[in-house]
């Protein structure tokens, strides 16, 4: 799949995939890639396109959707946010702490 701007970097996907990598309580193991399905939903948010003109290098239309649905449902982007303000508060604490001189 080409990469688009909206796209998480390696360093990005390896902060939040576990927000998103909840096995399936069926056993089923997924036909896509959950961070395929997340660059889908990235793209769409930011594009501000509809779900069902996603570029066809992207899972499909409703099973992007679905994911975002269900994700929503379950709380897992205040996760992914929580997870990314946590990082932030200590990257600031980190560069607020100077030596006394």
């Amino acid at each position: 799949m080409p990469g688009y701007p909206s796209d998480l970097t390696d360093a990005e996907w390896a902060l939040l995939a576990e927000c998103f990598d909840r096995p399936d309580p069926r056993g089923n193991p997924g036909k896509y890639e959950k961070r395929d399905v997340v660059n889908a939903i990235f793209y769409v948010v930011k594009g501000g396109i509809p779900w069902r003109m996603l570029p066809l290098d992207f899972p499909p239309w409703d099973t992007v959707y679905d994911h975002y649905r269900r994700w929503n449902q379950r709380g897992v982007w205040e996760q992914a946010l929580d997870r990314l303000n946590e990082r932030a508060r200590t990257k600031q604490a980190k560069k607020s702490i100077r030596p006394m001189p």
